[in-house]
């Protein structure tokens, strides 16, 4: 569950030769790769297009759930833009050549297509990342000038302050999940600087903590290491064990990065199974008595939608610090979501989701 502002939507396939990964290490076992900065040629962006599905404005936050785009089946990868003034989804209309990321405004005025092609965009918009056979381009989506970043077609994620790319190399033959390695690399925005920070034995990229002091990463570090999760400090500090657990499960960082939301499944310990909240500081946790899906609305506030099988699926909104819940008042039916595709916005304001009924993209105010 990869959010943030970036659209990790598992639509595109970023593959490409995969670099052989090396012995484990820490921050500052660096190897020079391509030149930074190789030019491709230069595209305009498509997010001055014209309005594709024109509806009446809504000024005021809806009281029941509002679809902004009719189903069947629509769009899918729900996102925000980072003003959260539009809802951002991939979809192929038809006529259309190839999918591309299109925006539904939040106050009505109509849907557009923001970009011709589907990739993954930087937390201010201001970046898309896609692959082009065993490249991976770069392009700002002001002047459409593009990079090649030394990723190899790989998928890559930005840090929040839009400075640095992080993407991930390993094997692609067969190995037992505990056995992988996964090599994580990290360079400048432009390419420039590229370095191993880590090796992940069964495990990956988490993401950044607080102030992008450090990377997160799961698995162990070596074959001694215990499992859970790592904290890589970016100064040159020794890692260090942020959580002790065989298999971290979805792990989604807050926005600042401050608290990281998981779940522990099927292990060794059952007291540990079920869904958890940790201070990446190290200085907190919870495990919490509820599990379902979840999703970040604020910096230390979670939503979560319990797994029931037997009734109406609530929402509850989970204070981190405390670990305490409420339930949040929302119009009867708004969650019959689709294949998990909800996201609430940036600003806390708001729910879209995909109706898992109509496969509309659906709008509503959050209590």
């Amino acid at each position: 569950m990869r959010t943030g502002l970036m659209l990790a939507l598992g639509l595109i396939s970023l593959s490409g030769l995969v670099a052989k990964p090396g012995p484990a290490g820490a921050v500052g076992e660096a190897r020079r790769l391509q030149p930074a900065m190789t030019p491709v040629p230069t595209v305009t962006p498509s997010s001055a297009e014209g309005l594709l599905l024109p509806v009446q404005p809504t000024a005021t936050p809806p009281i029941i759930a509002l679809s902004l785009v009719p189903g069947p089946a629509c769009c899918t990868g729900v996102s925000w833009s980072p003003d959260s003034a539009r809802i951002a989804f991939v979809a192929k209309p038809k006529g259309a050549r190839a999918a591309g990321i299109y925006g539904a405004a939040v106050d009505g005025t109509g849907v557009r297509r923001l970009y011709s092609r589907v990739g993954l965009l930087s937390p201010d918009w201001s970046l898309m990342a896609y692959p082009d056979d065993d490249k991976t381009i770069l392009m700002s989506t002001a002047s459409g000038r593009k990079w090649v970043v030394p990723a190899a077609g790989k998928a890559v994620w930005f840090s929040p302050s839009r400075d640095r790319l992080v993407w991930e190399t390993g094997s692609s033959t067969y190995a037992h999940l505990d056995l992988r390695r996964r090599a994580i690399w990290m360079a400048n925005i432009d390419g420039s600087q590229a370095l191993k920070a880590v090796t992940t034995f069964g495990g990956g990229f988490i993401g950044w903590t607080a102030d992008e002091a450090s990377l997160l990463v799961s698995g162990r570090l070596s074959a001694s290491d215990p499992r859970g999760i790592w904290v890589i400090p970016l100064d040159g500090s020794p890692p260090w064990l942020l959580f002790a657990a065989d298999r971290i499960r979805d792990p989604l960082l807050s926005p600042d990065g401050s608290w990281l939301a998981f779940y522990l499944a099927f292990g060794p310990d059952p007291a540990q199974d079920g869904l958890w909240l940790v201070k990446t500081d190290g200085t907190g946790q919870h495990q919490l008595p509820v599990f379902g899906a979840y999703r970040w609305r604020a910096e230390d506030q979670l939503l979560v939608i319990p797994q029931n099988l037997d009734g109406e699926l609530p929402m509850l909104q989970i204070d981190a610090p405390s670990g305490e819940s409420r339930r949040l008042a929302l119009p009867p039916g708004v969650l019959s979501i689709s294949a998990n595709d909800w996201q609430p916005s940036p600003d806390g304001r708001w729910l879209a989701y995909v109706s898992a009924e109509t496969g509309a993209l659906m709008l509503t105010a959050l209590p």
